[in-house]
């Protein structure tokens, strides 16, 4: 069984890039994920760039299914984070914005400090 995820991040300009991640998006190993491996604005560039990934994780675990399984690169691009349809989201999703990260669940989708 999975837990699915979102990971996202705001540009300067304020688009919305969006990747899927399909395994183990639960904050108890995103947080630390993220926050470890994924801290800074070039890291996070460079983890969105991937597309959707079928796990996150240290760089060099991390599983993407373009570049490692040789699918389609998929990243989704919102003119805002306004206007992004929440129900377009998974269970857990992850915002990077001005150099932090935010997470909501599908529950209650209000955006918190990771």
């Amino acid at each position: 069984m999975s837990t699915r995820s979102n990971i996202l991040y705001q540009l300067p300009n304020g688009q919305v890039q969006v990747i899927y991640c399909h395994f183990d998006g639960y904050p108890e190993h995103m947080r630390p994920v993220l926050k470890g491996y994924y801290a800074t604005e070039q890291e996070v560039r460079d983890l969105v760039a991937l597309g959707d990934l079928s796990v996150c994780d240290h760089p060099k675990d991390t599983i993407a299914y373009h570049r490692d399984r040789g699918r389609e690169l998929n990243i989704v691009v919102y003119d805002s984070l306004e206007s992004l349809d929440a129900d377009d989201l998974e269970e857990y999703a992850y915002l990077f914005k001005n150099g932090e990260w935010y997470w909501n669940d599908w529950n209650n989708r209000i955006w918190r400090k990771l």
